[in-house]
């Protein structure tokens, strides 16, 4: 056996490389596409991957600045509420506000719309009366029942 591993009467391929092999400055053509990350690749390859890697960047730097632009805009719009809340809450604080426009925390009636801005009315108790509002766990709850007895009332028919 050679140093190359190959039989010097037979060439048979093997497996490993029993010692570097010295180019002398000659080159290795027609790699295929590495499958592992041990194979060796071209330089074509390596510039394509380098490319995807830029386009890969200019839109991560891209959504990156649409993101900062969106950030300044909410800080804008937060500085703004907080600026309108804290000139309303000295207004309430000095008693410059008519409190019938304010909402009790010790309950009464309303005189006016409320409007939730997309916040919630949250741990309402279970109704007592027909007129109470309900939270969407017991609608489903009642929905369920409701569909239980329509099925019953179908087996009831048949």
């Amino acid at each position: 056996m050679d140093t190359f591993g190959s039989h010097a009467r037979k060439r048979e391929s093997v497996w490993r490389m029993l010692q570097d092999l010295d180019m002398n400055d000659n080159r290795i053509t027609s790699l295929g596409h590495p499958k592992d990350s041990s194979d060796a690749v071209t330089k074509r390859w390596v510039t394509q991957q380098l490319k995807d890697g830029m386009k890969d960047l200019d839109e991560l730097e891209s959504v990156c600045k649409q993101i900062q632009m969106t950030i300044k805009r909410l800080k804008r719009d937060f500085e703004s509420s907080s600026k309108e809340l804290t000139k309303k809450l000295m207004a309430v604080e000095n008693g410059k506000v008519d409190k019938s426009e304010c909402v009790s925390t010790n309950g009464g009636k309303m005189k006016t719309d409320l409007d939730m801005q997309k916040f919630h009315v949250l741990n309402l108790p279970l109704p007592q009366t027909d007129n109470e509002p309900i939270t969407k766990a017991v609608y489903d709850r009642l929905q369920s029942d409701l569909d239980v007895l329509r099925i019953f009332v179908e087996l009831k028919h048949a």
